[in-house]
């Protein structure tokens, strides 16, 4: 790198984000290969603190190819993260962890409890969290994200004791208190939750007013003003994140992002008018960031405008095709619209980038049953079983069993994983015994109950083999099955 280029790169890590600030970078940028990592790096970290995120994401990609470390695939798995790529941020993780230290790993696995999150997976969530641990006790990061799965669980009681140990040892992070708030209302003990939101309110306004106080960074308003916003909007702030946010527009107008962000404040305050009108300026200016059209569509999908929705994801799947949010919205406003052909088309794309993601997963196979594709669905299961994670099965062998229609090839393979699960219960044994029933039928009732039987805990034999015989015939009667008899 110049020493001219050099000095330039200082400058702007400490000054305001226009034009010429990128055109500096377009410079460096421009000759990736010429370029020494720790400067790309640096580079690319900058890119991300001015919201420049694509651009980052095209320097740490170069990175990852030629000369990847740690760093490198944290940062790309946290911008894929955001983007809904979930498969390919579990791969960046899992390939960092491998060389990471145990402190670098305490970062990768709370990115992953977070992906699991957004995925509905608590156990998954919860078993990274549980690794995180024993790595670092009492870490205040995961045990945040405990009293989320807790409160996500319905268990409103261990939500408050983690909630409440952040702010134990973290009592600046106030944000924590819209989720306790929500963990009280939970548990019946609404006059905490009322007292912590006027609390919350309070807090908010002093902040504001010594945050106004202070004098700006000198000759930098722009990076004042974008700390001010982030604060603002860890907080959940949204009032002072917009005014802040109007400023950043004042100073900046020619930034995409300074409007997506506007527009992301008057989103989560359900100002859809606002939020429309700042996206459009941001897709406007800058015509191949898909995130304005995403969230122009997800206003739209609000707003059950469908046609509208899928005009704008339209256009997002066209500038990027292998976007999961947008594969995923974009199938919902297909369904929405009772175009099941290109629904059908979108999910298969999106379960090719997301195998493991049980959510896409169920709620294509209730589409499939609700369209009576049994043949489709067959075969979709058929390919599941074969690189499906442990819990999937029994899901699976349920829609199986209580749907004659469907018939899989690979029921061995169903029934082998149920049977080998550890700590396999009563619940999986009969699943599994039931699914060699159905496509078995020279395996004699009677071998079937006494398999049963053989693998029970003998003083539940009685009761729980009355419960598999009559699950049995229903199953040979081509009757409805209920599996709480097997609990």
């Amino acid at each position: 790198m110049s020493s001219e280029l050099s000095d330039k790169l200082k400058q702007v890590k400490t000054s305001s984000w226009d034009s010429h600030s990128r055109k500096i970078y377009q410079k460096l940028t421009d000759s990736l290969g010429k370029s020494k990592k720790e400067d790309l790096k640096q580079i690319s970290y900058i890119l991300l603190t001015h919201f420049e995120q694509q651009k980052a994401k095209e320097i740490l990609i170069h990175l990852l190819k030629t000369d990847a470390d740690v760093d490198i695939h944290y940062h790309l798995a946290k911008i894929e993260f955001e983007e809904g790529n979930y498969s390919a941020a579990h791969k960046l993780i899992l390939d960092g962890v491998a060389t990471a230290s145990n402190t670098d790993k305490v970062q990768f696995y709370l990115l992953r409890a977070q992906i699991f999150i957004e995925q509905g997976n608590i156990e998954g969530a919860n078993n990274t969290l549980n690794a995180i641990d024993k790595l670092s006790p009492n870490n205040a990061a995961a045990t945040y994200y405990k009293g989320q799965t807790s409160l996500i669980s319905g268990d409103c009681e261990s939500s408050i004791e983690n909630f409440k140990y952040v702010l134990k040892i973290m009592p600046e992070l106030t944000q924590v208190n819209t989720p306790l708030a929500s963990a009280y209302r939970m548990c019946d003990r609404k006059e905490m939750a009322e007292k912590l939101t006027e609390s919350h309110s309070q807090e908010n306004f002093e902040f504001q007013n010594r945050f106004s106080k202070t004098k700006l960074e000198l000759g930098n308003p722009l990076s004042h003003l974008k700390n001010q916003f982030k604060l603002f909007n860890a907080r959940n702030d949204n009032d002072s994140a917009i005014q802040v946010m109007k400023k950043v527009v004042l100073l900046e107008p020619e930034l995409s992002d300074n409007y997506l962000n506007l527009g992301s404040m008057y989103y989560r305050k359900s100002d859809f008018d606002n939020a429309q009108a700042q996206f459009l300026k941001a897709h406007e200016l800058d015509k191949q960031n898909i995130k304005p059209l995403i969230n122009l569509g997800n206003i739209q999908l609000q707003l059950k405008s469908y046609l509208k929705a899928r005009e704008y994801f339209s256009m997002a799947y066209q500038i990027n095709p292998n976007h999961s949010k947008i594969l995923r919205n974009y199938a919902s406003v297909e369904y929405y619209l009772n175009d099941y052909e290109h629904y059908f088309q979108l999910m298969s794309e999106l379960i090719r980038r997301e195998p493991q993601d049980f959510a896409i997963k169920s709620s294509l196979v209730k589409v499939l049953l609700t369209q009576t594709q049994y043949t489709g669905l067959s075969e979709l299961l058929d390919e599941w079983i074969l690189s499906a994670d442990k819990k999937d099965y029994v899901f699976y062998a349920k829609i199986i069993l209580n749907n004659p229609e469907v018939h899989i090839t690979n029921y061995q393979k169903l029934a082998d994983v149920l049977l080998a699960t550890e700590s396999s219960d009563i619940q999986n044994v009969g699943l599994a015994l039931l699914v060699k029933a159905k496509f078995s039928p020279q395996i004699k009732s009677d071998e079937i109950i006494d398999k049963f039987v053989a693998a029970i805990d003998s003083e539940k034999s009685s009761e729980m083999v009355n419960s598999f015989i009559k699950l049995l015939n229903n199953l040979k009667n081509n009757q409805k099955l209920d599996f709480n008899l097997l609990q």
